[in-house]
């Protein structure tokens, strides 16, 4: 898992064609998301930003 700087995301990782998203309460889901989208968000400006427009509203989560 990679640590990101988001009050809502504590880190991301790609897995299997999965995006792997542990939030900082402590739950862990899994978004069936191309690696692409995960590429670009380790590049974007605001990670709890492009969560929200690129990954919540994209891809259904699965809690783990």
């Amino acid at each position: 898992m990679i640590n990101i700087n988001s009050s809502v995301i504590r880190s991301i990782s790609y897995e299997v064609d999965s995006l792997l998203v542990l939030f900082q309460d402590g739950s862990l889901y899994s978004y069936e998301a191309p690696v692409k989208v995960f590429n670009d968000w380790l590049k974007s400006d605001s990670k709890g930003r492009f969560f929200n427009m690129f990954v919540r509203s994209e891809f259904k989560g699965v809690e783990l």
